[in-house]
């Protein structure tokens, strides 16, 4: 734990030291929000930032554009304008953060001198905002579906300790941002119960995911709890320390973050896709009954409480 936090503290750290643009301010801002689960916060990331890339992409035209054509005028702010798309999606999307979301939108505004120049781009900012919102807000996020939970050997059952319900079963069904559809990745086919391979498998995850492991290397146990829970404002930061090594330009930030949140996105929307729809148990399942010639073991835990 103590390892994880020290990468953490100085990838953040290093960004917050470093010059920094509009683009890369507002990514910092969205990342730390209060946003616990992964694919939600990846859907809110690649809808701001597609908005952002479109409406710097209006003043300057520099790149296709993403989806949405903004009429910019000649002289338009791009800060103001990324500004402003960032903060009306986030807003929209995550309303209980207004309050700080006014504030950092304030903050950003100020280091436009120019007022007309400002008013212009936070204008060319909220069109592309607008057209992003009413896009995403019919594409399926808040669609009614339940989990499947089942019995016997390979079928997903909700997991001890909490036997939560499977979280966000309509996840999968979610309008990608790039894909045509999620069905276009197909799943990999497991390995089959009665396997080898499954059985060496399991057996592996037995005793290096064990809570009290005695097989896993402290590096391995480190890694593990660094990525735990919500893996995106890691990989945000890693990003942001790259953008700034190579001191890409705003242009490129905003090209470079809508393409990579589209991406982990629809990477989400298929990974919740097939996870349903394969409804395939957890480790914690199979080792506590027993499966494969690996002993049941009634009282396993895994490092990590199992995600539900």
């Amino acid at each position: 734990l103590g390892t994880a936090l020290v990468a953490a503290l100085c990838l953040s750290a290093g960004v917050g030291t470093a010059r920094a643009d509009a683009v890369l301010d507002w990514n910092a801002t969205a990342a730390a929000l209060p946003i616990p689960a992964p694919p939600v916060q990846a859907r809110i990331m690649a809808a701001m930032h597609g908005a952002v890339h479109d409406a710097v992409n209006a003043i300057e035209p520099r790149y296709r554009t993403y989806r949405f054509a903004i009429e910019a005028p000649a002289g338009a702010s791009q800060d103001a304008a990324a500004a402003s798309a960032a903060h009306a999606v986030l807003v929209a999307m995550v309303p209980a953060q207004k309050a700080a979301l006014d504030a950092a939108l304030a903050q950003s505004l100020a280091k436009v001198g120019d007022e007309r120049s400002r008013a212009d781009g936070v204008a060319v900012g909220k069109a592309a905002a607008d057209q992003m919102l009413a896009w995403r807000a019919k594409d399926n996020f808040d669609a009614k579906a339940d989990d499947k939970p089942g019995s016997g050997a390979g079928i997903w059952q909700r997991t001890p300790p909490g036997l939560a319900p499977g979280v966000l079963p309509q996840f999968g069904g979610v309008t990608p941002f790039v894909l045509k559809s999620a069905d276009q990745m197909a799943a990999r086919g497991r390995p089959a119960l009665a396997s080898r391979e499954f059985a060496r498998d399991l057996d592996e995850v037995k005793r290096l995911g064990s809570r009290h492991s005695t097989e896993r290397s402290a590096e391995q146990t480190a890694v593990a709890v660094f990525w735990a829970g919500n893996e995106i404002p890691q990989l945000n930061a890693a990003a942001r320390a790259a953008s700034q090594a190579r001191k890409l330009s705003m242009h490129d930030n905003a090209r470079l973050f809508a393409l990579t949140h589209m991406a982990v996105a629809d990477a989400l929307i298929v990974a919740f896709k097939i996870k349903y729809q394969d409804n395939a148990w957890r480790p914690i399942t199979a080792i506590r009954t027993g499966h494969a010639g690996v002993a049941a073991d009634p009282n396993w835990e895994s490092l990590l409480i199992t995600p539900p």
